[in-house]
């Protein structure tokens, strides 16, 4: 699966997440952040499938680490504003979340940040070692290379 597909299905789980959110009434903080994770990940799947290949080198892990940077810092924001706009479609006497949630909510944003920031690391991590070339080893070879080393009979 290409990172432009994943990205895709990302922003569609998210937008479909978000819709069934809005319905339920829920008070509890665990379904704005669900939804801010899904939207940080497909972000982050977007940002990497357009801008690490135009970059090589120190450039593209910089890029991919302030990408992961960005993004996780962006979750607990969005997190918020989220939970604020539940807050004002609903119109109800006692506000869905009350403001010492949305402050906690905020307040994990440097949590979000460094967890963003090691994705990113493990990503090129993975990247690095070959895990994406070796996923694309043909199965079907008749004759695998076979290196012959000279016999020792001493």
């Amino acid at each position: 699966m290409t990172l432009r597909l994943a990205a895709r299905l990302a922003w569609l789980a998210t937008g479909g997440g978000w819709l069934v959110w809005l319905a339920l009434e829920d008070q509890t903080v665990v379904g704005p952040l669900l939804i801010a994770l899904g939207a940080a990940a497909a972000g982050w799947l977007t940002s990497i499938a357009r801008f690490e290949p135009a970059a090589s080198g120190r450039r593209r892990r910089l890029i991919v680490l302030a990408i992961g940077l960005l993004v996780g810092a962006a979750l607990t924001p969005l997190a918020a504003v989220l939970m604020l706009v539940k807050v004002s479609l609903h119109s109800h006497p006692v506000p869905d979340f009350e403001t010492a949630q949305v402050w906690s909510v905020l307040a994990r944003l440097p949590i979000w940040s460094v967890i963003g920031l090691l994705l990113s690391a493990a990503y090129l991590t993975a990247t690095a070692a070959g895990v994406e070339a070796a996923s694309r080893v043909e199965y079907n070879e008749t004759d695998p290379p076979t290196e012959k080393r000279p016999v020792d009979h001493a």
